[in-house]
């Protein structure tokens, strides 16, 4: 989920679902014939160690439930609304300030100005 939203330009929520929604085919093996917004994996041919790994059938249960996880609406929609939207830099920012100036002690404005 990470990469189709970091390898996709800013403002293309259609084109990071599309490539959201090619991982179902893509752990069939098919690597071409998405859609039209992502045709194609963007991956070389596959070789040596990769060419031999086992894919899943249409028909396994796995598959059917992972395309039920993947292509699930509310998700998707969800997904597609929520780009661009990551919260690391308020994480990073909040376990800065825990580290410096603990939860358990009440500090004046101008000691968490110093801290």
């Amino acid at each position: 989920m990470y990469w189709c939203a970091v390898s996709t330009p800013s403002g293309q929520g259609a084109q990071i679902v599309a490539k959201w929604e090619s991982v179902v085919a893509h752990v069939q093996n098919v690597h071409a014939g998405h859609g039209d917004l992502f045709p194609s994996c963007i991956h070389g041919r596959l070789e040596g160690r990769e060419s031999h790994k086992k894919w899943l059938e249409p028909s396994y249960k796995a598959a059917v439930k992972l395309e039920t996880l993947v292509c699930n609406k509310p998700c998707v929609t969800t997904f597609e609304a929520n780009l661009g939207l990551q919260t690391s830099a308020v994480e990073g920012f909040h376990s800065l300030l825990i580290q410096f100036a603990l939860n358990m002690y009440v500090f004046s404005y101008t000691g968490m100005l110093c801290r």
